[in-house]
């Protein structure tokens, strides 16, 4: 499922040719594009996919954070 997630992400954010043009998302320029312009939906998407890049190992750096917290003690 994650490998599909993630090709239709990338899809998405192809449809902008000049990537330096993607609004970070939530950005004063970001709020400036129509609700419909690619480079819109392209920072959402992307933000969308920092965040679950992030949770995809959550729980072993959870784990990892721990074993390291203990180990120091």
């Amino acid at each position: 499922m994650t490998d599909r997630r993630r090709l239709w992400a990338v899809r998405m954010v192809r449809t902008v040719t000049d990537y330096a043009a993607i609004p970070s998302y939530g950005s004063a320029r970001w709020h400036a594009l129509p609700e419909t312009d690619r480079r819109r939906i392209a920072a959402v998407v992307a933000a969308a996919e920092y965040w679950v890049a992030g949770k995809d190992d959550l729980i072993e750096r959870l784990r990892r954070g721990i074993a390291d917290g203990r180990a120091a003690l």
